[in-house]
């Protein structure tokens, strides 16, 4: 399940809470720099988490932090779970990956990569918009190779990913099959 999922599933318990009281309390949202885009601050929606203190920390959502921050109201819509980032992203999808440590098959170093593809990934990451790569469960690119080349075209050193179960170096360096192939987890 990804984050969205995550969010439409939980989408009735939303809560205003005022951004006052969210910390950013991870380094990932402290050193972020994704461009704001205009999408309306009640169409998204804050994961946080409670620190019993009467504040609470930002889990995921950084952009929509930074759109309520640019709005008037100063007041966001949060759903409150009990983890931390770390084990809120390993349950629902996207982490952070250094790009120098997704390994690449033998299958996509041999194929031709589609020069308009990284150009389109290329744009989507300038404007804040990097679609996670999926990764096998021990670090095989399966799904984003182009993503993964406009990352490090542009410089960039951690991307989102998403997990699969397939495991790349159990079945002789190879892809799975397309019924496994997008994100689907066959563990």
């Amino acid at each position: 399940m990804a984050v969205s999922d995550y969010i439409n599933q939980h989408y009735s318990e939303r809560i205003m809470i005022p951004l006052r009281k969210i910390k950013l309390t991870e380094n990932v949202h402290k050193k972020g720099n994704y461009t704001v885009k205009g999408i309306p601050a009640d169409k998204m929606t804050m994961i946080v988490r409670d620190l019993h203190n009467g504040t609470y920390g930002l889990v995921t959502g950084w952009r929509a932090y930074q759109e309520c921050r640019a709005s008037d109201e100063g007041i966001g819509y949060c759903l409150v779970v009990k983890d931390s980032r770390l084990d809120f992203l390993g349950k629902y999808g996207e982490t952070n990956k250094k790009v120098k440590n997704i390994k690449i098959p033998n299958g996509f170093k041999r194929s031709r990569i589609s020069a308009e593809k990284v150009e389109k990934a290329k744009e989507n990451a300038e404007i804040g918009e990097f679609k996670p790569i999926t990764l096998s469960r021990d670090g095989f690119v399966i799904d984003g190779y182009s993503r993964l080349v406009a990352a490090k075209e542009l410089g960039i050193t951690s991307v989102p990913v998403n997990h699969s179960g397939w495991k790349v170096s159990k079945n002789d360096g190879k892809l799975p099959p397309k019924s496994v192939k997008r994100g689907e987890s066959k563990c």
